[in-house]
């Protein structure tokens, strides 16, 4: 039932800033399902991001920025056909198993290091992001309808 906020806009913010704070928002998500996949036992040395938004250099670095964690850029920005492209090679014969077409076919592309200085920023962000979606949850529930 989650809708979307911005918190603390004022008059002297534009559309970049909104931008941005979308941009920002999202990478706080991809921290919190992280952190959900944690607590069940997963853990992680990457995060490898694909598709339109993996286009943005920016938003790959705010990615690892909030999440501490280096973002690899796939060289195959169309994932899902190199999955049935490796399941097509599999199936015909020309790779033993999912694993070795895998291996054979998919393509890192520029990885994105966590900077530490800008880390400090996104962990308060973070923080606000936690305690105004704790606060916000019950009047989602009840307008959602």
């Amino acid at each position: 039932d989650a809708r979307g906020v911005f918190h603390g806009l004022t008059l002297k913010h534009g559309r970049g800033h909104c931008a941005r704070a979308i941009q920002e928002s999202i990478g706080y998500l991809l921290k919190k399902i992280l952190a959900d996949f944690a607590r069940s036992g997963s853990t992680f040395t990457e995060v490898r991001s694909m598709g339109g938004g993996a286009r943005s250099d920016l938003w790959l670095q705010i990615k690892a920025d909030v999440t501490g964690l280096p973002i690899v850029r796939m060289e195959e920005e169309e994932t899902s056909t190199l999955g049935a492209a490796m399941l097509a090679a599999v199936r015909v014969g020309d790779y033993p198993d999912a694993a070795a077409a895998a291996k054979a076919m998919v393509r890192l592309g520029r990885r994105f290091e966590p900077d530490p200085a800008a880390a400090v920023a996104y962990a308060r962000g973070y923080a606000l992001y936690n305690d105004l979606y704790a606060a916000l949850a019950p009047l989602f529930r009840r307008y959602a309808h």
